[in-house]
């Protein structure tokens, strides 16, 4: 969100919230912000959000760990330290393959759980809108719309009028 006034709606259902996001969407306003008790399908794509690139993070990070304790295992057997048991080749690679493929799972996660906290916003201890009388309710009935994009006077009370049309409990101007 910007930083400035936003205008923030408050909707009884989740399918009220779906339509004003869809409606405020038509009518050109573009930073939107939705808040609700529960998972609400369909919510993601009403905003306009694409899909996290947490996949590819994580792919990243388990692929290059996974290459560097092959190669770690590899250069220590086969070339600092060479020591024939039993007539084995020193590459024997079939060994080598059991302790990278779990250290690629845990630097999956590992990447994983950072990309939710950094992209999540949960370093972020505090925040305006918590201040804001009755929106402690998101917590368990309530749904939330945030518009940031309204700057001017006249298009707040343009959003104000298209919000009062989707039936929203209570619409207020914000300073974040």
């Amino acid at each position: 969100m910007s930083e400035g006034r936003t205008v923030l709606a408050e909707f009884r259902s989740a399918d009220r919230l779906l339509e004003a996001i869809r409606r405020t969407r038509q009518a050109g306003y573009h930073g939107l912000d939705a808040f609700a008790p529960f998972p609400v399908e369909g919510l993601h794509e009403a905003l306009g959000r694409r899909p996290t690139r947490a996949r590819v993070v994580m792919l990243v990070a388990a692929v290059a760990l996974m290459v560097i304790g092959f190669g770690i295992q590899w250069l220590s057997a086969v070339y600092l330290y060479p020591f024939n048991s039993g007539g084995r080749p020193f590459n024997s690679w079939q060994v080598f393959v059991i302790a990278p493929y779990y250290v690629a799972i845990l630097a999956a996660t590992v990447a994983g759980i950072l990309v939710l906290i950094v992209r999540g916003g949960l370093l972020e201890f505090h925040h305006p809108l918590f201040e804001v009388e009755g929106f402690e309710r998101v917590t368990t009935d309530r749904f939330f719309l945030s518009v940031a994009d309204a700057q001017s006077e006249a298009d707040r009370h343009q959003l104000h009028n298209l919000l009062v049309g989707l039936d929203a409990l209570s619409i207020r101007e914000v300073e974040l």
